[in-house]
């Protein structure tokens, strides 16, 4: 199928088939042109246009179709009759509370609040009068990132709200680079205010456009290349690059003027200003070259044992959704009396308590790869938990061991053992023998429904139940089962075991119990000792099809589920297997995006900066703050397994999407550091055809007061989340964490020593060309 044009000029549908397809098709067509032929999608008429003439090898439908549709109906007739049907209601309903889990939300939230209070503190505390005019101008920036996502319709994901944090981080940067630079025209050029306000903004400006720059040329390629959940981080940091030059360049810039031109104010109060010692403490006269060797060589070595670290550990460093791995979902019993229960009277188990015993399997099968994985497992509540952050419903996910291909192996292991675990919390089903159980023909058992009533099909007349839509359908006849179920537990049963990875085949059919012999129940309730189940499948409609296949596709494998329902005991609701091939598919789209974005950042520093040096010391600094946050992730793993890790806080981490959205996190603040420093290296060099030693030791120290003063407001914001924020967003925290410090370093360690070359500065003492221009005549 393809677009086309019809002879009105319209947009239409094209069609061709094969010589067996247009055989088929011309016989059906012609003696039909004239009426309407329907196409069918899961039991639903698509559209049903009216044959113009006989249809052979190739047709057009035409009409005054939009684009959507033109796309959606092209789609439909390329697909062709699909085995797995969609039913018409949902075969599960999922309702998850926050993917952090109440508790780790709430905790969050206060953590987050926190540290944005004290970043507003600090601001205050050392900008004073100008600190008031910075947290207008983040409140200002917060407000319209947030109103821009309300205006989106979009909901934040945890990666969304890490770009909403490096956004605030940016804000702040762009307010502590426009007043340290009005500073110095204050102290060091006893310039006016006015004028100190205009030339601290103009210099500014440069580092700010270039820093954000940067970071929007990741925006867009994420917002392409990347997976959907990263691609939150994208937009979100996207519109916070935009805030930031609105809140920062011209509400910063608005609010200033009015202090001195509207109030009449001819000064504005630092503390770096008021106490000089504060601004010679933070403006160092460093000779950084000279420890170059020492901190390259440091570097090496930091970098050398990370990366030994990442080897070492492989593929173990990846959570489930990049390697695959078990997600089942378990809902608890009925509460007995004085236990605590949920609205339907199920028992309510604490989240906290779940995901220790579901990890304590693992501690104790160390020695089988495939258990030992719960021993990293997270626990989420499924629903809505109580305040104190109980539930009745739980979803367990669980990663596959490195290198695991037998996906249905994992499964029944991992799903074995928590059954076993939580054998007396959930819903105890015990399995019911039967008559046939054992018997592998189907036949005796499953009868074609072809005739008025159900029991004319089973050969039970009493039973009057009509068929109805069954017709055409299968009807599983049990008998003599022990101990008795209920119709609605049978059903129930039935519908758990079309969601597990074993019967996904036949999920969407439709499935009716009728209960006949009633008996009782063990647990005290009206059940039956024979059964009828009734189940359809419109694309194999014993009435239509040949009886060979009515069997093969539709009895046999409903009497294998059936038989497996009755003779299972306890279950899970459901159970997903993530397939590998998936996770390649996020890892590979994740390589893409950084390696572009790796390239095109290389080239607008190299064209913006006009050398490949700057670049290219951008870059590797970049990639030592990956590696140093991708080394200790592979070491928490040893860590939280000592007496240390407990003290700090350090638990498994593996990467998730929590970890990518720290490593974006980082990955916008590092070059951010690193370009306002390229920056000043450039305004200082002037017209000079070469960077000098003093250019680039003055260059650092002159913007060594910007980097403790934005690093350690947002060191402060990544400890308290760290430390407050709950075990869901500690990943998140514990990578940005790590990447600050490491980009920090890096930064001022790194980045700006490799801008210098000793062989191509004339100027440096050991060069033999000084000694030769100093010998020239004058």
């Amino acid at each position: 199928a393809n677009r086309s044009i019809d002879d009105l000029g319209r947009t239409s549908v094209a069609f061709q088939l094969d010589q067996a397809g247009g055989q088929e098709m011309s016989r059906l067509t012609g003696p039909n042109v004239g009426r309407p032929m329907a196409i069918v999608l899961d039991g639903q008429v698509y559209t049903a246009p009216t044959l113009q003439s006989r249809i052979a090898a190739s047709g057009q439908i035409t009409g005054s179709f939009g684009e959507e549709e033109i796309k959606y109906l092209i789609r439909v007739l390329s697909a062709g009759a699909l085995e797995g049907q969609l039913s018409g209601e949902p075969v599960s309903v999922n309702v998850l509370g926050p993917s952090l889990g109440a508790d780790n939300l709430s905790r969050g939230l206060q953590a987050v609040l926190l540290s944005v209070l004290v970043t507003a503190a600090m601001m205050l505390a050392y900008y004073l009068v100008a600190g008031v005019v910075a947290d207008i101008s983040l409140l200002i920036n917060a407000l319209i990132i947030f109103g821009v996502m309300a205006f989106m319709d979009a909901t934040f994901t945890l990666p969304g709200l890490a770009g909403v944090a490096l956004s605030i981080a940016m804000a702040v940067d762009a307010n502590v680079l426009i007043y340290e630079r009005i500073r110095e025209e204050l102290v060091n050029n006893r310039e006016s205010l006015r004028n100190a306000i205009r030339v601290g903004f103009r210099r500014a400006l440069s580092a700010i456009f270039d820093g954000n720059v940067t970071n929007l040329i990741v925006c867009l390629v994420l917002v392409l290349f990347a997976g959907t959940e990263v691609k939150g981080f994208g937009v979100t940091m996207a519109i916070g690059v935009f805030a930031t030059f609105i809140s920062g360049l011209w509400v910063t810039r608005v609010l200033l003027s009015v202090w001195n031109d509207r109030l009449g104010r001819r000064s504005l109060p630092m503390l770096p200003v008021l106490v000089p010692g504060v601004s010679r403490v933070l403006t160092p006269k460093v000779d950084w070259i000279a420890f170059k060797p020492m901190l390259l060589g440091f570097s090496l070595v930091v970098a050398g044992v990370c990366l030994t670290g990442v080897v070492s550990r492989g593929g173990d460093i990846f959570d489930t959704e990049f390697r695959g791995g078990v997600a089942m979902t378990m809902t608890t019993r009925a509460a007995r009396p004085g236990e605590p229960s949920d609205a339907a009277g199920r028992l309510l188990m604490d989240r906290a308590e779940v995901e220790r015993r579901v990890q304590a399997i693992g501690q104790s099968q160390s020695g089988d790869p495939i258990l030992a994985e719960l021993r990293a497992a997270t626990v989420l509540t499924v629903g809505q938990p109580t305040a104190d952050f109980k539930a009745s419903s739980f979803q367990i996910k669980s990663a596959n061991p490195a290198g695991a291909v037998d996906e249905d192996r994992i499964t029944s292991a991992v799903t074995g053992a928590v059954v076993a675990e939580f054998a007396q919390e959930m819903d105890a089903r015990l399995p019911s023998s039967f008559k046939g159980k054992d018997d592998p023909a189907h036949a005796p058992y499953t009868f074609a429904v072809d005739r008025a009533t159900v029991g004319e099909c089973i050969g039970r007349g009493e039973v009057r139940r009509p068929v109805g839509s069954y017709r055409g359908g299968v009807a599983i006849l049990l008998e003599a089962v022990d101990p008795p179920v209920t119709a609605d537990d049978l059903t129930q049963r039935l519908v758990r075991l079309r969601n597990q990875p074993d019967f996904a085949a036949q999920a969407g059919r439709d499935v009716e119990v009728v209960g006949m012999d009633p008996a009782v129940t063990p647990d005290g309730q009206q059940g039956f000792r024979s059964l009828a189940v009734l189940v359809r499948d419109p694309e194999i409609d014993g009435t239509r099809v040949d009886l060979a296949v009515w069997e093969a596709r539709l009895a046999a494998p409903e009497w294998k589920l059936v038989a497996a329902a009755l003779g299972q005991g306890t279950t899970l609701d459901q159970v997903s297997s993530f397939s590998p091939a998936v996770a390649r598919s996020l890892v590979a789209n994740a390589v893409v995006a950084v390696i572009l974005s790796l390239l095109l950042m290389l080239g607008y520093i190299w064209i913006r900066f006009g050398s490949l040096r700057y670049s290219a010391s951008t870059v590797i600094a970049l990639l030592f703050n990956l590696c140093v946050c991708l080394g200790l992730l592979s070491f928490t793993g040893v860590v939280s397994r000592t007496g240390w890790g407990a003290q700090l806080l350090v638990s498994d981490f593996r990467i998730d999407l929590n970890v990518v959205a720290g490593l974006l996190t980082i990955v916008g603040y590092s070059l951010n550091d690193t370009v306002v420093i390229m920056d000043r290296i450039r305004e200082n060099r002037g017209k000079a055809p070469y960077v000098t030693r003093a250019v680039v030791n003055d260059s650092i120290n002159q913007t060594f007061s910007r980097t403790v003063l934005t690093g350690g407001t947002t060191v402060g914001t990544a400890l308290i989340l760290y430390a407050l924020g709950g075990t869901g967003i500690r990943p998140f925290a514990f990578t940005f964490l790590v990447g600050l410090i490491a980009g920090t370093f890096s930064s001022v360690a790194i980045a700006a020593p490799l801008v210098y070359a000793r062989r191509i500065d004339p100027t440096a003492a050991d060069d033999p060309r000084r000694a030769a221009a100093a010998a020239l005549p004058a």
